[in-house]
């Protein structure tokens, strides 16, 4: 036998071989599934807002003022009720008043102020007639209870005399504010709804 025909049948006899391997054990199963998790509950709201400084009660004071603002600018122009429109203005300049008052203070006390924009709630921009009205309402119970809780929180923790002071007089007006919304609601019939 040449050698050439010896490496021929040597190939021919591997190739026979390797056709008949045993073929590789299976993967090995998967390991069983972990029990499915419990629905995840959401997390608790963050509760009313509170001032950690006088910086922070100026930054959340002003913003949630720029909110009030430009809800408040929305409704007055978008409002199906006479009452709620003419409401809505004054929430417009008297929240426009307070920011004033928090620049003063804090160019005072030597401190940044980087207001927010008064970009009303996207929510509020989708609804019309009554419910609109509704909604407004709705956010404005909210936001003026957010807004009696900083003050209350800065009347009572402020690090600044100053900012203290200012808390307290506008905490009479922001109260008197939430009584006026609780009360158009009720006379609007839109009031637990």
């Amino acid at each position: 036998m040449t050698r050439s025909l010896r490496v021929a049948l040597m190939l021919l006899t591997l190739s026979a071989l390797a056709g008949c391997a045993v073929p590789p054990p299976p993967a090995p199963a998967a390991a069983p599934a972990a029990p499915a998790a419990p629905e995840a509950t959401p997390a608790p709201s963050p509760g009313p807002p509170t001032a950690a400084s006088d910086q922070d009660f100026i930054n959340q004071a002003t913003g949630l003022n720029n909110s009030e603002i430009g809800m408040g600018r929305l409704a007055h122009g978008k409002g199906a009720a006479k009452p709620l429109r003419l409401f809505a203005q004054r929430m417009v300049l008297e929240h426009t008043e307070f920011n004033h008052r928090l620049a003063a203070l804090a160019k005072h006390l030597g401190l940044e102020l980087a207001p927010p924009p008064d970009n009303p709630p996207p929510e509020l921009l989708t609804t019309i007639g009554p419910d609109f009205d509704r909604h407004y309402l709705d956010l404005a119970d909210k936001g003026h209870q957010d807004l009696i809780a900083l003050y209350e929180s800065e009347a009572e923790g402020g690090q600044d005399i100053r900012a203290k002071h200012l808390a307290r007089e506008v905490l009479a007006m922001l109260r008197l504010h939430l009584k006026e919304v609780e009360a158009l609601a009720q006379k609007l019939g839109l009031a637990g709804t």
